[in-house]
């Protein structure tokens, strides 16, 4: 991968991540702190309850629709 490449899809998973930590943070009422965001994948992420260990994954399928998440994980 050349390094123009390299720097247009790191800022590519930035603003993905901006874009999902903005709707996990509007659709939840937790403590702050309680949930951590990464990214996995070009249109997904993984979002994790910091107090109980718990995991999520999310996906955005398309850019009109909010992110689609699955069951949390069994504590």
């Amino acid at each position: 991968m050349t390094m123009p490449k390299a720097v247009l899809f790191g800022l590519a998973l930035i603003a993905l991540a901006v874009v999902f930590t903005k709707e996990a943070v509007t659709q939840t009422k937790a403590p702050a702190g309680t949930y951590a965001i990464t990214s996995s994948a070009d249109t997904s992420v993984w979002r994790v309850n910091t107090l109980s260990g718990q995991v999520s994954y999310c996906r955005k399928e398309f850019a009109s629709a909010p992110a689609k998440c699955g069951p949390w994980s069994m504590p």
